[in-house]
């Protein structure tokens, strides 16, 4: 099979094509659409570590406003963010987008994310309100965090200190940023 494909032989590639055949096969029986699966590759981290060069720190800092590395998305941080933080990478999601941005919340309630590169001033208001009542809706949680991407804020450092405040406003204190 892997060589009619040109994929490479590994138990990985057999997986996801008998994977990809029950999900036809239900697909024809049940009727259902979404018989899909997700696949993650183990990749390094997508935060860049602080390792400056000896008297070049001044230069670093300024290279290091965006700890994240090149060419990782939204996705990317996300799933590491699920790792780092203990959660199953199968849990159950919801994605929204409020005032342009993606936001994602763990229907369990004990997560929100938003990892937009850039957040506005004049997108506070409508983030904040929309986020705090998405978390109303959900089921109470033991704990409940937001975690934000921090160089997000970078053009504005009030603007990462009125969300935090507005969130704590609504009774959300664990506001985060990796």
């Amino acid at each position: 099979y892997c060589d009619r494909m040109k994929v490479p032989a590994t138990v990985s590639e057999l997986t996801k094509e008998r994977l990809r055949r029950v999900a036809a096969r239900l697909s024809i029986v049940s009727g259902q659409v979404d018989v899909g699966f997700r696949v993650l590759k183990l990749d390094s981290a997508n935060i860049r570590a602080w390792e400056p060069e000896q008297g070049k720190v001044k230069d670093a800092l300024l290279d290091y406003v965006d700890h994240i590395k090149p060419g990782r998305n939204e996705d990317d941080l996300y799933f590491e963010l699920l790792l780092k933080l203990g959660y199953d990478l199968c849990a159950p999601a919801e994605e929204r987008t409020i005032a342009g941005k993606r936001v994602t919340a763990l229907q369990d309630g004990s997560l929100m994310t938003c990892l937009a590169e850039s957040i506005r001033a004049e997108d506070v208001d409508e983030l904040v309100d929309a986020m705090a009542a998405w978390r109303d809706e959900l089921p109470p949680a033991a704990e409940f965090e937001i975690v934000f991407r921090d160089s997000a804020f970078a053009e504005n450092e009030l603007v990462k200190a009125n969300v935090t405040e507005l969130l704590r406003q609504h009774g959300i204190t664990e506001v985060w940023s990796v």
